[in-house]
């Protein structure tokens, strides 16, 4: 057998690998080691080629040149509490120590080659040929030429383990455990002098196999192309190269087939050795009974802090194991949870009971080498329940109605939203009217986040809501209720008027012109507790034109003025429910009659009395123009009997016709920018007519002629040496004009006056 400590590495090309599987190994703590190592030089190994699985071609090709193999096993030795100790380290007599070889791993196993593979990938321990997949932890070169990469994998058994030099120490049967490490527990029996307890590795073998992907000319493309087939050892004797190897095989170049007989490689991994040189000391005195504080009580499900203080006579770092139950042979737990801390160390920490009761808790010290106190005086900690917890759990709105009334769309809500928060709850579940699990809330500082609509609702009816939170004091139930409605209030409106036609009772009154008294009744029925307002279109006497006053659900002979046609509208409420439940609008119409309409004839617009017209039947009315002038007219078409209303302009609507009375040219009418133009054409009286929806208005215009031609004494006169003849008559707008004129010559000078000849 080999000790660990003669292992060398013997070629470069193992220390390169070596070097790199410690760098990718994963760090044991405290754990000793042996590595097995082994070069082949002036070795190749081939693998059976079958052209990516393609029938008809076999043989063996370079895989494998000059490889370097390395193995390493992991072993410790641990004191009862799992803490390791140094394979130059120190135990006590009578000290319980775990001898424990580590689990395999991969990283434990590496390799290198030249030449044709010379990545340094993992291995595996197995007893059989891998799986045949391309596993990238097997990869060895990529070539380049087509991208194909190859893979070789490394399988070694697991060597039997044993155990050798237990000389001092009293150990139990070796143990296979289920993370794949064995173990065995053994106690001091030296009371001085030196342990060497030595792992012992059988020897074992390994088997190499070869795998490629993306070969594009297999039968199946770009696949794992794989057997397992163990990789071939070919000897081409001392000092030949990978050429001469070539050579031997008929075919030089990459890709050659070596058609001779084969022979499997197995890879001879040699035994292996782990010693450990362990110093036995005297037993070392007991640490001292640590103190523990803690409350008096505590609460289900809550932390409860305590402390605990001990120290060791010798010095040596502590820790500290607690029993919550006050019964337990060993700790429930340890403090710190891994590794000492200094003597006289206090430390706190909490726990939490699952349950009520009453509990004893203690505590001991254990030093660095395994020595323990024996258990403190307990302290007793009664731990009782939470109290139950805290809902509120609310409704809004409690009374709403139900969908199945033709009235729905008018008279309020058919949902209520049901809210809700909880202290001290862990879950919480609805029951009656809803189900299911409910999230348990918190105090918000909105509703938003735990509501839930209900409704619509199809009968009427009470509906209950109980919504159940559960803590670890117990559980606590809430339930609102709905109240579902379907009766609904009802309104008679109706009017009364004592003139004649006398009218009772009725939804639509006849009023004549002027209008008048009228007495409005009303009741409602199923709104015991309510309230009504009244609308109307104009402002009447005692009703309101804003919706602000309120009336009582009962009306009789109430009584209202009306001088024009007024629509009385009332609006009524079911008070009592949340929210109030309405009736259906109802209105009372009253029309007031107006006057006939009249026809006239007025100046340049409707609201201008400077002429007093007449309307149809009635008696014809004049005005006078100057031959030669104008006025413009209106026709107007309104109630009234003057022009003192602006409305009712229909002079230029379609169906108004003027027309003179007579053709003795005295008038002519024209249409100018909206209005009928009257023109004055010679001295003399005629009638024109406006006719309208039947109605026909007259007027009479008389036009006189003022003549603007005379006779001046200019006229008399003979300027420049001119005469006027005796008699000369001038032509005027209303007809000749006779001046006198006399004989004889006279001369005007610049300002017209008279010198002698």
């Amino acid at each position: 057998m080999r000790s660990y400590r003669a292992n060398q590495s013997r070629t470069i090309y193992f220390v390169f690998a070596f070097v790199l599987t410690v760098l990718l190994t994963p760090v044991r703590s405290e754990a000793a080691s042996a590595t097995w190592s082994k070069t082949m030089s002036d070795t190749y190994l081939a693998y059976a080629w079958n052209n990516g699985g393609c029938s008809g071609t076999g043989g063996y090709t370079l895989g494998l040149a000059n490889p370097s193999f390395g193995v390493t096993y992991n072993a410790q030795v641990l004191s009862s509490s799992g803490v390791p100790i140094a394979s130059s380290g120190t135990v006590t007599s009578g000290q319980s120590v775990i001898l424990k070889f580590q689990p395999h791993q991969s990283s434990d196993i590496s390799w290198f080659g030249t030449g044709y593979s010379t990545d340094t990938p993992f291995g595996e321990w197995g007893t059989s040929a891998p799986a045949l997949t391309c596993d990238s932890k097997d990869q060895v070169t990529t070539w380049s030429m087509y991208g194909i990469r190859a893979y070789i994998p490394l399988v070694i058994a697991p060597p039997t383990q044993t155990l050798s030099n237990l000389s001092g120490l009293s150990c139990g049967v070796l143990t296979h455990n289920s993370d794949g490490s064995d173990q065995t527990t053994c106690t001091v029996t030296a009371t001085s002098g030196t342990l060497s307890p030595t792992f012992d590795f059988a020897a074992t073998t390994g088997t190499l196999y070869y795998r490629y992907d993306k070969y594009p000319y297999s039968c199946t493309p770009n696949a794992c192309v794989a057997n397992n087939t163990p990789m071939a050892l070919m000897n081409a004797g001392s000092g030949a190269t990978i050429a001469n190897w070539y050579q031997k095989g008929g075919t030089i170049g990459i890709g050659a087939l070596w058609n001779a007989s084969t022979t499997p490689f197995q890879l001879s991994v040699t035994d292996q050795s782990i010693s450990y040189s362990l110093t036995v000391s005297p037993p070392a005195a007991s640490p001292n009974t640590p103190t523990v504080t803690c409350p008096a009580t505590a609460t289900v499900g809550q932390n409860a802090f305590f402390t605990v203080t001990g120290t060791d006579p010798n010095g040596l770092t502590i820790r500290y194991g607690m029993d919550w139950t006050g019964s337990s042979s060993t700790p429930n737990e340890w403090t710190p949870v891994s590794g000492y801390v200094l003597s006289g160390t206090q430390m706190m920490l909490m726990h939490t009971w699952a349950s009520a009761g009453i509990y004893g808790v203690r505590a001991l010290t254990e030093n660095s080498q395994g020595g323990q106190s024996g258990w403190s005086t307990g302290c007793t900690v009664t731990v009782t329940l939470p109290p139950p917890p805290t809902i509120l759990f609310v409704v809004s709105p409690t009374s709403v109605i139900t969908y199945a009334s033709s009235l729905t769309a008018s008279i309020g809500s058919e949902t209520a939203v049901l809210s809700w928060y909880s202290i001290g709850a862990t879950s919480c579940t609805a029951s009656d009217s809803w189900s299911g699990s409910k999230d348990i809330g918190f105090m918000p500082i909105t509703w938003a986040s735990w509501q839930e609509t209900v409704g619509p609702y199809a009968t009427a009816g009470s509906y209950l809501y109980t919504l159940s939170c559960t803590g670890l004091g117990g559980t606590v139930s809430k339930t609102v209720t709905v109240t579902v409605n379907d009766t609904f209030p009802v309104t008679t409106f109706t009017g009364t008027y004592a003139g004649l036609p006398a009218q009772t009772n009725l939804t639509t009154l006849n009023l004549p012109v002027g209008g008048g008294s009228v007495n409005l009744n009303w009741s409602v029925t199923n709104a015991a507790s309510g309230i009504c307002t009244g609308y109307s279109t104009t402002g009447v006497t005692d009703w309101a034109t804003t919706g602000t006053d309120g009336k009582p659900v009962t009306g009789t002979n109430v009584s209202v003025t009306v001088s024009g046609t007024t629509t009385f509208d009332l609006d009524c409420w079911n008070t009592s429910t949340t929210p109030w439940v309405a009736a259906t609008r109802q209105s009372v119409v009253v029309n007031v009659a107006v006057p006939p309409s009249t026809l006239k004839i007025c100046q340049d617009s409707c609201q201008n009395s400077y002429r007093t017209p007449r309307g149809q039947g009635g008696a014809t009315t004049s005005f006078s123009l100057v031959k030669g002038t104008s006025q413009d007219l209106v026709a107007c078409y309104n109630t009234v009997s003057d022009c003192s209303d602006s409305s009712g302009d229909v002079t230029a609507s379609p169906g108004t016709v003027w027309a003179e009375d007579a053709s003795n040219n005295i008038i002519s009418l024209s249409s100018v920018l909206g209005k009928e133009r009257v023109t004055g054409d010679a001295p003399g009286t005629e009638n024109f007519t406006a006719q309208y929806s039947g109605a026909t208005a007259t007027m009479a215009v008389s036009v006189t002629c003022v003549e603007t031609v005379t006779c001046t004494s200019e006229q008399n006169k003979v300027c420049s040496g001119k005469t006027v003849p005796a008699g000369t008559t001038l032509t005027g707008i209303c007809g000749p004009v006779y001046c006198e004129g006399k004989s004889g010559k006279r001369y005007c000078d610049f300002n017209w006056k008279e010198v002698a000849p």
